[in-house]
């Protein structure tokens, strides 16, 4: 399996929840189609095995909750992205392709890296749930250990919490398959690993603790917030108390976070120019010192310097942080905190009370989000339901069903659906119907254009035919019965027309069905002819060489039988 452009490790390793189960911050799971007889021995839906197949003997599908699979691209590749999230790639190399592809530089390929199949099946990772993240301290409160590095490890090594997933298959889209159930780069997980982290979360007892206390955050250990009001005075001391136990910067950088003047557009572009003045050397000081206070790891002053785009948004926010810096000054001077203190406002006061940094005397969380925290779910109230159909009427059937139930239930029992198909089609229906318009305008354009020379050459033949015209009224045939010749024979040239062309149109569509299958692969995508459609297409050009023929008829209908016979 190849990528372009990438470096990394053999082997990598991922934590996290059933909500984000990749640690790099990418959600590249996918949870497959699980067979619809529920007492099938398979984890695996037999719609998967008809569009992927494995890629060599050492794959397998899926056969027991912990097993998952790999799915690639039908080149056995998968993007950059998918390897970082994997953790086949480092931040650093991400951002050294990234900041080459924004420089319209050329991406280096030569030290792409290729796994092969035994290395990725070799791959393990670690399911950790969010209700297993928390550990008990000897105060009886929780801390999250997924906060810290430590704590990471912590997770990730005892095996006690989470269990360890292995990657026993890589599939790729079987040859001539069009639509596929799994994105490229993605780890397909079974249904039974979905219902194994349900019931782990089911189970777990800091989970039941919190759902025996309806008013107790028991992860803080504090009551959750009544409805009684806090008065201005109670949030004054609470922000006075918090102040004394900070250091006089750190007073000041709590104080600048409501008190901290807002800078002007024209104030920051005028800090810009100055900026953008500096030369090269000065500014890469000023960016390594912004570096040094936000960390990029694999980025440098030096590249930055080297992208006029990067520099530019660098510098934007160097701007920004220097002209408030400098509106600070200008506002508070040398001022102590206590003197800041005393300009604050009520809604201030309020404003910094409500920040997480002052200890409260209640939770700011409440039960339904620590719910929500630790994973709490029902396997009866899903959250969302994928309806996959056999067929386009299904589908609609689908969508008919649904909005006669919201038609039938108040607002708030509606069900939102997405139809992802109506929404490709419609725009695929809205450019077709652009080109349909447009070759019907050409169309009509040629149809009048023919009808009139069908017209003019009709009226030449009433004109050379003047003395059998003459004939024919003479020998007792009627003005009508004149008209009908020429309405005749108009009807058989629109008939022969008609079918020399649908002859010739069945005779390309062979040979635009050999282009269309070489081009797109798609057996079934076919130019055809319905009979019923080359019956009405005769038909129309009947129709039309008749009208074209009607003025050209009447004229010879008209005509003096005596001069007629006169004219040679």
């Amino acid at each position: 399996m190849t990528a372009a452009g990438s470096q990394g490790m053999g082997s990598a390793t991922s934590m996290g929840s059933m909500g984000m189960m990749g640690g790099s911050g990418f959600n590249i799971w996918q949870e497959m189609l699980a067979p619809t007889d529920a007492n099938s021995e398979s984890l695996v839906n037999d719609v998967l095995k008809e569009q992927y197949e494995l890629v060599d003997e050492g794959s397998k599908w899926p056969t027991a909750a912990n097993e998952v699979i790999l799915v690639v691209d039908s080149k056995n590749e998968i993007s950059d992205i998918s390897l970082f999230a994997l953790g086949l790639r480092t931040e650093a190399e991400m951002n050294e392709g990234m900041f080459a592809a924004m420089n319209g530089q050329t991406v280096d390929l030569s030290t792409r890296k290729s796994w092969t199949y035994d290395e990725i099946r070799k791959m393990e990772f670690r399911l950790v749930l969010a209700s297993e993240c928390y550990e008990k301290q000897a105060d009886g409160t929780y801390l999250d250990l997924s906060t810290t590095t430590d704590g990471r490890e912590k997770l990730y090594t005892d095996e006690e919490r989470g269990f360890t997933l292995k990657v026993v298959g890589i599939a790729r889209p079987k040859d001539g398959v069009s639509a596929t159930t799994l994105s490229s780069g993605s780890i397909g997980y079974t249904s039974a690993l979905a219902k194994e982290a349900l019931k782990r979360t089911t189970e777990c007892e800091l989970l039941s603790l919190q759902k025996e206390n309806l008013t107790l955050d028991v992860i803080t250990g504090l009551p959750f917030k009544t409805t009684e009001e806090i008065t201005a005075e109670q949030k004054k001391n609470a922000v006075m108390k918090h102040l004394e136990s900070l250091s006089e910067e750190e007073a000041k950088a709590f104080l600048l976070t409501v008190m901290a003047p807002t800078p002007t557009e024209e104030q920051i572009a005028a800090t810009l120019t100055q900026l953008s003045a500096y030369p090269d050397a000065m500014l890469k000081a000023i960016i390594e010192q912004a570096l040094a206070q936000a960390p990029q790891e694999g980025l440098t002053a030096d590249m930055i310097l080297a992208s006029p785009e990067m520099k530019a948004m660098v510098l934007s926010a160097i701007a920004v942080s220097m002209t408030q810096e400098q509106l600070n000054q200008q506002a508070f001077g040398n001022m102590t905190s206590a003197e800041m203190a005393a300009l604050l406002t009520e809604e201030q006061i309020a404003s910094l009370y409500e920040s997480e940094a002052i200890p409260k005397d209640y939770s700011p969380s409440n039960y339904i989000k620590n719910l929500t925290l630790l994973g709490d779910v029902a396997e009866e109230s899903p959250a969302s339901i994928y309806l996959y159909a056999s067929t386009f009427e299904n589908k609609d059937l689908i969508g008919e069903l649904i909005n006669e139930y919201n038609a039938s239930v108040e607002e708030e029992k509606k069900i939102d659906y997405t139809d992802y198909v109506k929404i490709l089609m419609s725009s695929i229906t809205t450019v077709l119907n652009a080109i349909t318009y447009v070759l019907v305008a050409f169309v009509a354009i040629s149809l009048v254009v023919s009808s009139i020379m069908i017209g003019i050459i009709t009226y030449i033949s009433v004109l050379e035919r003047t003395k059998e015209i003459g004939i024919l009224r003479a020998i007792g045939a009627s003005k009508k019965d004149v008209g009908r010749v020429f309405n005749a024979e108009t009807l058989i040239v629109g008939f022969v027309a008609g079918a020399i062309g649908i002859v010739i149109t069945l005779l390309l569509n062979q040979v635009v069905n050999v282009i269309l299958f070489h081009f797109t692969q798609i057996p079934n995508l076919k130019a055809v002819l319905p009979v019923g459609a080359a019956i009405v297409l005769v038909g129309i050009s009947m129709l039309l060489t008749f009208i074209a023929g009607l003025f050209p008829s009447r004229v010879a209908a008209k005509k003096n039988p005596v001069e007629a016979l006169r004219t040679e």
